[in-house]
């Protein structure tokens, strides 16, 4: 594992969740999320094909709707709603995190510890 390689790419994952705006998300943080993923998974060895957001989450949003004529119109750019995007980046940073704090050739522990 590249350590120095794995702390940009985690370094740049903190940095993404913690300025990414509210509301929705521009596709330009999606492919930075993907990017990382790509960095990480390329340094540390691990699969996090399952931290991506798929295609199918990222889509036009209403910007105007008529409750008279029930029509909708919709932007030409594609945004992935914030509580899905954050839920796979606190994913990738949790496991990261737990990596990271158990260290090179440390076991995991097993079983429940009490906090404090």
């Amino acid at each position: 594992m590249n350590d120095l390689k794995v702390i940009e790419a985690f370094s740049r994952l903190k940095s993404l969740r913690q300025n990414v705006p509210n509301g929705p998300v521009e596709t330009r943080f999606v492919s930075e999320f993907h990017d990382v993923l790509t960095m990480l998974e390329a340094t540390s060895g691990v699969k996090l094909d399952s931290f991506g957001i798929p295609a199918s989450e990222v889509r036009p949003i209403v910007t105007s709707f008529s409750y008279v004529t029930g029509e909708a119109d919709y932007s030409s750019e594609r945004y992935c709603d914030y509580a899905f995007f954050i839920m796979k980046v606190d994913g990738v940073l949790t496991m990261f995190e737990l990596l990271i704090s158990q260290g090179p050739g440390s076991k995991a522990a097993i079983g429940f510890k009490p906090p404090g």
